[in-house]
């Protein structure tokens, strides 16, 4: 029977090299890579792995294992991870020489890269591990997986050196191996029949070693008896663990509890807690293994004696707690707790109704009783800190806290009226007052009910009543009643108020006009909107658009308009009782009147239509407006033309009518429409329009004159162009006479001297025999002295054409006769006579000569013409026009 040490805290750790002559060592390396041991421990660290695997290495190949052809660390350990198809036939180990469960950490290229970095490599020429700080990638560290299953172990099958008899005939060593003890059992003997860690090597003869002695545990514990649980203190009982072997050739191993097997000095301590056990082997050091087996294991267990912890006491500031008056209650725990040193064998835990159990701070705690308004029982026991096994918790008396029942008052209901009135007062609002002490505020409520008692309602804020809703005026009850602690609290009797309702006339509606007029220019129509101040159920609305003849009910906003209402319109509304008859009576009767705006005055042409020479059509023709400032813009339009904006500093524009119409007739009429537009449509109308006919008549000498001229053809020129003129020369009365000539003025005489002031004008499309003003001539007659004056001047008038273009000069002679003054106004009056009034052009136009003809018209106020004179009363200055048309001797 084979009897083996299990350890499973620590199987992934003692195992990672099967040969007890190698546990140690992987086992420090799985323990101090996990640990994190770093820095100088480094080096010796690798150096113990190095050993550790080589030795494996040697197991290995005395096990019929090849490496050949391996040049790798990682492929190395790969290799020594398998188990042997036919390992019964091996003289040695047939599994893993390396736990499975091994794992080589290679380095990256950039630790690889740093000279400083440790690391294994293989040395495929020695075949063995070594460490190297440089040079090719290597293994950095080792680590363990945590799952390796039998199935995933690769197998091989090895060459046999040595083999073994599978049976008992031979009288030689028989060696028993279990392939998957190798696995999940540690391989420490702990049976005097076999030794499995025997070093067997197959080129030397001598096959005889001693086994090392077992490690002494002191104190030797009893077999039965258990010790007492104080002798364990607080960390644990003392145990002292002796190798009776040389240093030279062993190395003391112990496991505490099943920890980790850790090496220690030879009568070293190490401390064990009750129920734990100590485990210690002598290992063969490796330059003793050819005389030694490594020890079996000596193991011994401690067990200790139970003790009860004493019970703990509760004490409580009050037995019983008013739900308002009380706020906390203070709960005091007692107990006395075995120590050791100033450690404390035990902690109080406490409970507090269906709570979890919680530390007791030594420390008393309050208890806020609105948790626990029903009442509650407190708990409370020592449980213990350190040796649960062996000391036992106990619980003390437990402490029942009661709670008081307390009767909640009714609240108060307070309002400014208990009567609804129908009209002033559709609405009431009441208040409830609490009259419970403040501290209850929160673990009650105030309710309302309003159809007696069958519903209640959380009173929150102030409440409004409905006239409508409360026609049955069911009296208003309310109550207080418990939210929290209800078993605290009884709720209040019910607090009860009437209502009743006053008798009212319904109040008029009220009247809203979309617009407050009719017009048809803007406002053509207004949508009317009935306000009822009255609850909209008690009451229904009428209106009436005839004085009240007839009546319509009112249900949405309706609409009048200036076609039904031509002259106006005055709206009446009234509101009638739907319900409550005897309680209302009728509204009186609301009004609003809308009014038709009148209409603006229309505008007055200050040109009488009629038929008119060009020179008058093409003067400045205006509009008169009548309305007040403000009140309207002008707008007119020719021959049903696009409505233009009448601009007063400019006056119509007349030149867009002035030529033929669309079928070339230069007479036909003109038709001028005007109408004044209001600026704001509530307080007028537009007014109406007003039209003129105009026609184009030519202004010919036999018209203006009476003198015989040609007609005028439809197919000679048109002439456009414009003149300038300027005195240039004069002829003295004597020498005497003083004249001064400036430009287009020219003066003479002394005393009040008389002058002469021409001004050029332009015109347009002026047609052959067509008379037109071709300038102005002002005259003043003024009183000179005698043989002062001239008697004659030239005027150079010079007469631009761009239509046809031609441009002449023409030296007129105007003779000056200055009169003796009389009392006589017109034989006074001074004049002036035109010498030269056919002027011919020495410009042919298209074949055809053409004259200029003068003459004077349209003279002033002070004065009076002829067609080749002009006279002007004396001292004041008349306007005449020069006026000019073209003949030809051809027509």
């Amino acid at each position: 029977m084979k009897t083996y040490l299990k350890n499973s805290k620590a199987f992934g750790l003692i195992n990672m090299l099967v040969t007890l002559a190698v546990v140690a060592i992987i086992g420090s390396i799985a323990y101090v890579a996990m640990t994190g041991v770093k820095d100088s421990a480094e080096e010796q660290l690798l150096h113990d792995q190095v050993v550790s695997l080589n030795r494996s290495v040697k197991l290995y190949l005395n096990s019929g294992g090849s490496i050949d052809g391996l040049n790798t660390a990682q492929s190395v350990i790969d290799k020594m991870k398998t188990i042997a198809s036919n390992g019964e036939k091996i003289a040695g180990y047939r599994g893993a020489f390396i736990d499975p469960r091994l794992q080589a950490v290679e380095q990256s290229d950039e630790e690889a890269s740093s000279s400083s970095e440790l690391r294994v490599i293989w040395d495929p020429a020695a075949q063995s591990f070594e460490i190297a700080a440089g040079g090719v990638k290597g293994i950095k560290e080792f680590k363990v997986e945590t799952i390796v299953t039998p199935d995933s172990i690769p197998v091989e099958e090895r060459e046999i050196q040595f083999e073994l008899s599978t049976t008992n005939s031979q009288g030689s060593w028989v060696w028993d191996f279990d392939s998957d003890a190798s696995i999940s059992i540690s391989p420490l003997a702990a049976t005097a029949d076999h030794d499995t860690n025997l070093d067997i090597d197959p080129n030397n003869t001598n096959f005889a070693k001693s086994q090392l002695i077992q490690p002494t545990i002191s104190p030797a514990p009893a077999t039965t008896d258990k010790l007492p649980l104080a002798d364990f203190g607080t960390t644990g009982k003392p145990v002292v663990v002796s190798d009776p072997n040389s240093e030279e050739h062993s190395q003391l191993y112990v496991s505490v509890s099943g920890d980790i097997w850790q090496a220690i000095d030879s009568g070293a301590t190490v401390s064990v807690a009750p129920g734990g056990n100590v485990a210690a082997f002598a290992s063969v050091k490796e330059a003793s293994e050819h005389l030694y087996y490594s020890s079996y294991v000596r193991a011994a267990r401690f067990d200790a004696t139970e003790i009860a912890l004493p019970a703990p006491t509760i004490s409580t500031s009050a037995p019983e707690f008013h739900p308002v008056e009380t706020e906390t209650i203070t709960v005091t725990v007692n107990a006395i707790i075995p120590t050791e040193g100033n450690h404390k064998r035990g902690q109080i835990m406490v409970k507090v109704g269906g709570a979890d159990w919680g530390p007791y701070n030594d420390t008393p705690f309050s208890m806020d009783i609105d948790s626990y308004t029903a009442g509650v029982t407190v708990r409370a026991k020592v449980s213990p800190t350190q040796w649960a096994n062996y000391y036992t918790e106990t619980e003390g008396n437990p402490a029942t806290l009661t709670s008081v029942v307390v009767d909640l008052e009714a609240p108060t209901i307070d309002m400014a009226y208990s009567s609804f009135h129908t009209i002033d007062r559709q609405s009431l609002k009441f208040t409830l007052t609490d009259r419970n002490i403040a501290g209850a505020a929160g673990m009650h409520k105030l309710m309302y009910s309003l159809d007696g008692g069958a519903n209640w309602e959380d009173y929150e804020d102030e409440v409004t009543l409905s006239l409508l809703d409360h026609l049955n005026l069911t009296p208003i009850l309310a109550k207080a009643l418990p939210t929290v602690h209800v078993a605290n609290f009884n709720e209040s009797p019910e607090a009860n108020e009437s209502l009743t309702i006053e008798n009212a006339i319904l109040s008029s509606p009220q009247i809203a006009s979309q617009y407050p007029v009719l017009n048809p220019q803007g406002y053509p129509s207004s949508t009317i909107t009935l306000t009822d101040t009255n609850l909209s159920s008690l009451s229904k609305l009428l209106y009436s658009t005839d004085d009240g003849a007839n009546w319509t009910a009112y249900d949405t906003p309706f609409t009048v308009t200036f076609a039904e209402f031509p002259e106006g319109v005055t709206i009446l509304a009234k509101a009638e009782p739907i319900l409550l008859h005897d309680y209302l009576t009728a509204s009186g009767h609301s009004s609003d009147t809308l009014p038709i705006p009148p209409k603006l005055d229309a505008p007055n042409f200050n040109l009488t239509p009629g038929d008119y020479v060009m020179s008058v059509l093409s003067s400045s023709v205006s509009l008169d407006d009548d309305n007040s400032a403000g009140e309207s813009t002008l707008r007119y339009r020719v021959n049903d033309g696009t409505w233009t904006d009448y601009q007063s500093e400019d006056g119509v524009e007349w030149s867009a009518w002035l030529g033929p119409n669309a079928n070339g007739d230069p007479s036909a009429p003109r038709v001028v429409e005007a109408q004044a537009k209001a600026t704001d449509y509530m307080t007028h109308r537009d007014s109406d329009v007003v039209s003129g006919t105009y026609r184009r008549i030519w202004l010919t000498p036999d018209l203006a004159f009476g003198v015989s001229s040609s007609g005028i053809p439809s197919s000679v020129h048109q002439f456009t162009g414009s003149s300038e003129g300027e005195f240039t020369a004069y002829v003295a009365e004597s020498s005497s006479t003083v004249a001064v000539l400036n430009g287009n003025t020219f003066s003479w005489g002394t005393g009040d001297s008389s002058w002469l002031s021409y001004d050029g004008l332009s015109w347009e499309g002026m047609q052959a025999g067509e008379m037109f003003r071709i300038g102005t001539l002002d005259y003043y007659n003024g009183e000179i002295d005698t043989n002062t004056g001239a008697s004659e001047v030239t005027l150079d008038l010079a007469v631009e054409l761009v239509l046809p273009d031609a441009t002449e000069v023409f030296d007129i002679s105007m003779a000056l006769d200055n009169t003796i003054n009389t009392n006589e106004v017109q034989a006074t009056a001074d004049y002036v006579t035109i010498g030269n009034l056919v002027n011919d052009f020495s410009t042919e136009i298209d074949g055809i000569e053409y004259s200029l003809n003068l003459a004077f018209g349209y003279h002033g106020t002070n004065g009076f013409n002829t067609v080749d004179q002009f006279h002007v009363h004396e001292e004041v200055v008349a306007t005449a026009d020069l006026w000019g048309y073209f003949t030809s001797d051809e027509f």
